[in-house]
């Protein structure tokens, strides 16, 4: 079914090999139905034959001998899908708060299946997956809630379409400020939302971590801190700690 409408496909020439030794001696046709073989009229089917799962044919077979003609019901089999998981939901998270995530559909082969024989392509709509045409790109930018279809092959079973249904997830903004002032020298120490805005804390100076909990003693100088939500997206804010300058007197003076 190429173009998993439900539909079949076969081409009657190819039967024939099949059920009958040394075809080239007989005159061969098929029909839709046992009335119509028994007759033996000219509405037998040439060329494709389109059939439903479970569906049949039957064959006429006469001999140019005289001999009595052979009639048959074959049975149309058809091939078993690859087995698939199927759908797929997952969730990016918007960790940067612009409303937009790039993805690669390829990151999410796994969670349909595992099998190193199969091979995938990727459309937009269900539509172009059933019909195989157009393919879509790997690379994709999602603003919203998204579907997009995975056609899957596999030597020996037929084509199978999954869908993987993808969401855009926020992060958590804080309530912390971008900068604080403090006098020249002197620290300041920040606490952040606890448990359950926040699961996870990192303060970072660079490639130095300061602190991985949810207070964090800073001196002046830049630090980005990265706020894990309990849905695993992470918002990071860059903190500037400014130093103040003391007063100095003039005493001498």
């Amino acid at each position: 079914d190429g173009v998993m409408d439900g539909i079949y496909k076969v081409n009657v020439s190819t039967i024939t090999p099949i059920v009958l030794v040394q075809a080239s001696n007989f005159v061969v046709r098929y029909y839709p139905d046992a009335a119509s073989a028994n007759v033996g009229g000219a509405n037998n089917i040439t060329g494709t034959y389109s059939f439903s799962a479970g569906g049949s044919i039957w064959i006429r077979v006469d001999a140019p001998n005289g001999c009595p003609s052979v009639i048959k019901e074959i049975i149309l089999q058809t091939g078993s899908a690859f087995t698939i998981t199927d759908p797929v939901t997952e969730y990016k998270c918007d960790n940067d708060q612009n409303n937009s995530e790039n993805i690669l559909l390829s990151d999410y082969t796994s969670k349909f299946t595992t099998d190193p024989g199969a091979t995938v392509q990727f459309f937009n709509t269900l539509a172009n997956a059933k019909n195989n045409t157009p393919t879509t790109t790997d690379a994709q930018t999602i603003a919203g809630p998204r579907s997009f279809f995975y056609r899957f092959k596999k030597a020996g079973f037929c084509d199978v379409i999954g869908t993987l249904n993808i969401s855009l997830k926020p992060s958590t903004p804080t309530a912390l400020l971008n900068s604080y002032t403090v006098c020249q020298g002197e620290t300041i120490t920040l606490t952040a939302e606890d448990s359950p805005t926040y699961v996870a804390w990192l303060w970072m100076q660079g490639a130095t971590t300061i602190s991985n909990s949810k207070t964090a003693t800073l001196s002046s100088g830049t630090y980005t801190v990265s706020f894990t939500n309990a849905s695993a997206s992470i918002f990071t804010k860059n903190i500037t700690i400014v130093d103040s300058p003391k007063p100095i007197l003039n005493i001498a003076a």
